[in-house]
């Protein structure tokens, strides 16, 4: 299983921020709907299955951003992988919002299977949501090609103006590795006769 160590942590961290599972949420929706005399209907079983879908959704999101953003940290190597990760968090969490749910309306059978209806109903869309922001993260990460500007007369030289983008682009690389190339340089400097 690829939600080990501190992917787990990881996963976990955000249950407990985003309080998941929903229960105080639930809680408050039955207690409404309750003093409305809607305490047991199809109205409560849409209301409770809502807050859990908008549970689940917020638990995945937020997880697939951590992830992505610290895949590196968190020895994921490669979009297979990190794939794999989103996959099982996302089964793990749906199944985990699937056997609440059945608890929550455990006396009413027909509810029950209502609400994890409509739960499981949001399970493809989900996971297209979560392929789409890995296709995004793919695409942010390829490096786009600046047309450079050409020298008007001939066409072939870089003009002035490019110049001094190109040099703006390479002296903070150069800055970066400056101890480097002035080891070097005093080097050639020094045996030179």
């Amino acid at each position: 299983m690829a939600t080990e160590g501190a992917v787990r942590k990881l996963l976990e961290e955000i249950k407990y921020r985003r309080k998941f599972p929903p229960r105080e949420t639930v809680k408050v929706i039955r207690n409404e709907l309750a003093a409305r005399g809607l305490g047991s209907s199809g109205a409560l079983v849409e209301a409770v299955s809502t807050a859990y879908v908008e549970a689940v959704e917020g638990v995945l999101e937020e997880f697939t951003d951590a992830v992505i953003a610290k895949a590196t940290a968190l020895g994921i190597s490669g979009d297979e992988i990190l794939r794999r990760v989103i996959a099982e968090a996302q089964q793990e969490i749906f199944d985990l919002g699937r056997g609440v749910l059945l608890d929550e309306f455990g006396g009413a059978r027909d509810y029950g299977n209502m609400a994890i209806g409509i739960l499981d109903s949001k399970r493809g869309p989900v996971w297209e949501h979560l392929e789409r922001k890995l296709e995004l993260r793919r695409l942010d990460e390829t490096k786009t090609v600046i047309e450079k500007e050409r020298e008007q007369k001939f066409g072939i030289l870089l003009s002035p103006g490019q110049a001094a983008r190109d040099f703006d682009v390479w002296l903070p690389r150069q800055r970066s590795g400056e101890t480097r190339s002035r080891s070097s340089s005093s080097t050639l400097i020094a045996s030179k006769p």
